[in-house]
């Protein structure tokens, strides 16, 4: 589990495509030296299992990712330079600052404007395709692994406003219009819904 608070950014040093799917190699945070094998990274606000057999003395972050990984996410078009978040996973007994996250992508968004607003922050506008009805103003929502407040909703649209440190943190005021970017809806809102606690049609 994370909590959608982007402890870093890194830069991808290879995307090597396979018969399976593909093998990120990102560069290493200075920060990022409690990890082992097998442990769990957020990239993108993707799930992620660490591969390195030498991660000790190793500077990069090295994962597999899957057909799966590849069908729901748009880590498929990730290139040697880009930039991408990083969130280790959350330990237990920590503060929980943004909001619980899985890492689980449920699909890529079209980012429809982004305009600057007062006071320095961003407004960005994302249109949804599969569940529209898992959004609502003031719900959460994860964009590119970064846990974020539902502002403005509409039918198949919806707002976020990214504020001063938000920017500084995180790579999101590098995004433009047509760009898309990995979703994760609130798992409790996806789950209410499915039982029936909450009626969809009314958000």
């Amino acid at each position: 589990m994370f909590t959608g608070l982007i402890e870093d950014t890194a830069e991808v040093l290879d995307v090597i495509l396979n018969d399976d799917g593909a093998v990120l190699k990102v560069k290493k945070p200075e920060a990022f030296d409690d990890l082992e094998r097998g442990h769990s990274i957020c990239i993108n606000g993707a799930c992620l299992t660490l591969v390195n057999d030498d991660f000790s003395k190793s500077k990069t972050l090295a994962f597999d990712l899957g057909a799966e990984t590849l069908k729901v996410t748009n880590h498929s078009n990730l290139k040697a330079g880009d930039s991408v978040h990083l969130e280790r996973a959350m330990k237990m007994g920590s503060r929980l600052h943004g909001h619980m996250v899985t890492g689980h992508v449920d699909e890529v968004c079209e980012v429809l404007e982004v305009k600057k607003v007062e006071g320095e922050c961003l407004n960005i506008k994302i249109r949804v395709k599969k569940h529209p009805e898992y959004i609502w103003s003031k719900g959460s929502i994860v964009v590119r692994g970064v846990s974020l407040t539902l502002n403005e909703v509409s039918d198949d649209t919806f707002e976020v406003c990214l504020i001063p440190e938000t920017l500084l943190k995180t790579n999101l005021n590098t995004l433009k219009t047509g760009d898309k970017v990995n979703i994760e809806y609130d798992f409790m809102a996806k789950g209410a819904i499915r039982a029936g606690l909450i009626n969809k049609d009314k958000r």
